[in-house]
Order: C-alpha cells, then sequence, then structure tokens
C-alpha cells in the first residue's frame, strides 16, 4: 500500500471487496493543510473518497475537523482529497449503492459508515442506518460479460472505464496480479489490448499459474520480450518484495541527485523517519511516531543504515550536514532503518521542506515502507518539532 501511495499509482481492480479500502485507512495518512494543533500537522486516514477521486461521490460526505478547532469546539469542514493511489473499480463494489434501473448515475455512491458513526470493528454491517443514508439504493455490481452491459450506460462507470483506459494508455508497466484474463471479461480484455499492444510497455504476470496468461497477452499482441512472470505459491508476496526494493532504490538515487546539489552540501536539516501520523481523532490506531536520525549511519553491503537517535533520549541531537549523507550515498542502491523487532525497514518516500524551523536549514521526513514491529518501543522515543 505504501508503495502504491509513493508511485501515485492507478490500481485497475475488477473485485468487488473493499481490502484495499481498508488498508488504506490502516496505513496511509495525508495531512489537512499544515495548520498546526497542539504542536503538530492534524492528519487523518487515507479513505474511499481519496482513492475514489470522488467518483462515486460519499456518503456521508467526508469531513475532518479543523486545524483550528480545539477538542470543546469541532468545526466540519470537506477534507482535502489525497495525492495518492487511485483506486478504479470497474465492476462496482459492494461499498456501491444506487436506485434500481436508473440510467442516469446520479443515485450511485459510495456508502462510508465511518463517517455514520458505525464502529468499523463490528465490521460496518448496521443495515438499517445505511438504509437511513441511502434509501432505496441497492447494491451496485457489474457482472463480468462478453458484451456491452445496461450497467455501462450509468456514466459513473464510464467515466470510471475511461480514467482506466487513460492510465493504460499512458503508462510504461503494468502488474496483472492475480488476474488472469477470463474469458468472461471480454471487454477489458479488448481495452487491455487496445492501451498496451504495439506500445513500449513493460508487463510482469504475477499469478500462482502464470503461463495461460502469457499465452494470452502473446495471442492479445504484446510483445513476448516485455513480459516478465512471478508464478508460484508466493507470488503476490515476493513480487511485492521486489516492488518495495524497487522504490527503495528509486528513492536512493533521488536522495543522492538532491544531496549532490552545490546549494544542499552545507546545510544541515532536520532529518527525521516518520513512521505514522500525528495523533488526530478519527486518524490511524497508533499515534505518532517519528524518530530522529542521529547520523548519516553506516554502509552495510549495497545498503545505507540510519542510525537513529535512542528511544530515551529526550532531546534533538546536533544536525549534520547533507554533504555526509551524500558521501554514504555514493556506494549504497537503498536506505534503511533497523526495524526493532529484527531486520531491515526500507525508505520508499521522502520529502523536504525548506525553513520550516528558523533554526534549521529545513526538514528532511523520511518515509518506511512499513510500521515498525515494535510500536512501544519508537514511543519511549517520540517527540514534537513544536
Amino acid at each position: 500500500m505504501r508503495v502504491l501511495d509513493a508511485r501515485r499509482t492507478s490500481v485497475i481492480t475488477m473485485n468487488y471487496d473493499q481490502v484495499i479500502e481498508r488498508l488504506a485507512r490502516q496505513t496511509l495518512w495525508v495531512d489537512t493543510g499544515g495548520a498546526i494543533y497542539n504542536g503538530q500537522i492534524p492528519a487523518r486516514p487515507v479513505d474511499a473518497d481519496d482513492l475514489f477521486d470522488g467518483l462515486p461521490p460519499q456518503e456521508p460526505a467526508s469531513v475532518l475537523m479543523s486545524s483550528q478547532a480545539g477538542p470543546a469546539s469541532v468545526q466540519l469542514a470537506r477534507a482535502r482529497p489525497a495525492v495518492t493511489l487511485r483506486l478504479l473499480k470497474l465492476h462496482g463494489s459492494v461499498s456501491w449503492f444506487a436506485a434500481p434501473n436508473d440510467p442516469t448515475g446520479l443515485t450511485l455512491a459510495q456508502w462510508a459508515p465511518e463517517k455514520a458513526g458505525v464502529d468499523e470493528s463490528e465490521g460496518f454491517d448496521d443495515e438499517d442506518i445505511r438504509r437511513r443514508n441511502l434509501p432505496g439504493r441497492e447494491p451496485f455490481l457489474v457482472p463480468p460479460s462478453t458484451r456491452k452491459s445496461p450497467y455501462f450506460d450509468n456514466p459513473v462507470i464510464r467515466e470510471v472505464w475511461y480514467r482506466a483506459r487513460r492510465a493504460l494508455e499512458s503508462t510504461r508497466r503494468v502488474a496483472l496480479v492475480g488476474y488472469s484474463l477470463p474469458a468472461t471479461d471480454t471487454i477489458f480484455e479488448g481495452m487491455l489490448a487496445h492501451s498496451i499492444a504495439n506500445r513500449t510497455v513493460d508487463v510482469v504476470v504475477v499469478n500462482k499459474c502464470p503461463a495461460p496468461v502469457l499465452a494470452q497477452l502473446r495471442r492479445l499482441g504484446v510483445n513476448a520480450s516485455r513480459i516478465d512472470k512471478i508464478g508460484g505459491e508466493q507470488a503476490v508476496c515476493e513480487w511485492t518484495k521486489q516492488e518495495v526494493d524497487r522504490q527503495a532504490a528509486v528513492v536512493a538515487a533521488e536522495l543522492r541527485s538532491w544531496a549532490g546539489k552545490p546549494e544542499r552540501l552545507e546545510q544541515r536539516p532536520f532529518v527525521s523517519v516518520v513512521w505514522a501520523p500525528p495523533t488526530m481523532p478519527g486518524t490511524v490506531a497508533g499515534g505518532a511516531y517519528s524518530r530522529q536520525v542521529s547520523s548519516p549511519g553506516v554502509n552495510v553491503g549495497s545498503d545505507l543504515v540510519l542510525e537513529l537517535r535512542p528511544s530515551a533520549k529526550q532531546t534533538i541531537d546536533d544536525h549534520w550536514p547533507v554533504s555526509d549523507l551524500g558521501t554514504h550515498l555514493d556506494t549504497a542502491r537503498r536506505i534503511v532503518v533497523a526495524n526493532p523487532g529484527g531486520g531491515y525497514i526500507p525508505i520508499i518516500k521522502w520529502e523536504y521542506q525548506n525553513n520550516i524551523n528558523p533554526r534549521q536549514t529545513g526538514s528532511l521526513d523520511l518515509y518506511p515502507a512499513t510500521i515498525a514491529s515494535d510500536w512501544q518501543h519508537l514511543s519511549n522515543g517520540r517527540f514534537s518539532q513544536g
């Protein structure tokens, strides 16, 4: 999820389930505009409205707590959509509802039970609350079809398919993860062939049994030399590891170039690893965990292992120049941090803000591929830049 977020990936799915939406709420977040609240930047989880880019519209509407409001004075405001991955559900979703036989698309909406006060731990299954917010509507699911379906008369579905086609036409890389190009889904098959055949597009098939999918892609005109495969029972796990490693290498290269610029060499930014968002009502469970990088670390093989401030230390260490980071990055393929539970976690995203604190030359935030295995260990070293 965090790699898809960092890359702003378009995710096209024929599934009806809410796996991606629920994982996004647990692992991704967006700040609410940069205002300071209780010494920290407010944050909220990425929700389905962000993933769908508002299509179909959400009910109840997406809201968040104003950064200027204290606990005794809660103000509601429209949430700014997060800049994150885009989820395109071509066959609808179990969370989408519409009035029967509505050709206009005006009644189609995604149900957001967490916004209606339904307890997520209870499984979002309070049907009475859902019917009160979306009266007279039924689940909107588009069955796979070998011919044009009446569902495609719905303008929302047409727009979702249009966005999917645009994403396929503009990409240079496609991963078919667990998707077998079934014969019953000829409409998508035709769109895929039209979008990537006879183009310079790399395709990776991630499937327990990839051979039939490879044959189908070749039949559709995809250049066989540009098709790769990952097979076996652990195909998805292996693909995930490869994508994390690929993104970590991209980040290391970007930071190497950034640190090598002459105007950066003597800057001494505040460098930290950001594990999770600041604590705010309704945000990702666990609160804010951010650890200062106390030195540029040591090179271990092709990895640069960053050294974090000890968890029991309450003061902020002296900052070190960007030139030190650049020196270590010259021979590093990835940047990693030690996981308190063992092993290393790669850095897959970075952000730099200049002059956010007059005592420093900026803030360099590094985002790991996952949370640490030992949250309590990190919380002991919690601090606020203030």
